[in-house]
């Protein structure tokens, strides 16, 4: 075991910690699913290394000399802290979305289907920190920073990369004065 071997010392706090915790090599190698020998061996390098004993085992007793005691929490620490670090991206809340979200919406969807679903947004995605900028002109999402665009029309620039998301009725309404008056102006 030398100093560049980070995962075999991993390797080997893990194997040192669970024999500690069955309190027998015999128990820890079960668990483990591995040969006696191999633990033993494996604590015998453990100990070569540190240049210390860290068990004291007799046939009926397995017990912690002082260093083994003090390694032993040491150990822990280092496990915990490093079960912590791999459940961040391991986790159930790993997959989970997060991070910043910029969007650029024309005015009306934005306020009429978008602003009105925001705080049920926030629920399921806490984690997102969302900004919402409603424009109805064409803007440069890399150059102002926007990570999504919303449009009412077919993308123009072959450079960004586009989904139809659906499909807008448009109706034109104008009341029956407005009308008549047009029909008698073009006549």
């Amino acid at each position: 075991m030398n100093n560049r071997s980070g995962g075999g010392k991993v390797k080997a706090m893990q194997t040192f910690v669970r024999i500690v915790e069955a309190n027998s090599f015999s128990k820890a190698a079960e668990t483990l699913n591995l040969p006696c020998a191999s633990l033993t061996a494996t604590i015998k390098n453990l100990e070569a290394f540190l240049g210390t004993q860290l068990l004291q085992r007799t046939t009926r007793r397995l017990s912690l000399t002082p260093d083994g005691a003090e390694y032993f929490k040491s150990c822990l620490e280092i496990l915990n802290v490093i079960d912590a670090s791999e459940l961040s991206f391991r986790g159930p809340d790993s997959k989970k979305p997060k991070g910043k979200l910029r969007v650029d919406l024309p005015g009306t969807v934005g306020r009429k289907l978008v602003i009105p679903h925001i705080s049920q947004f926030h629920e399921l995605y806490p984690e997102i920190e969302l900004t919402i900028s409603l424009t109805d002109r064409l803007v440069d999402i890399t150059q102002e920073d926007i990570d999504c665009a919303l449009r009412l029309r077919r993308l123009q620039d072959s450079a960004l990369i586009g989904r139809q998301v659906g499909n807008m009725r448009f109706v034109t309404c104008a009341a029956p004065s407005y009308l008549l008056n047009s029909a008698h102006r073009r006549r």
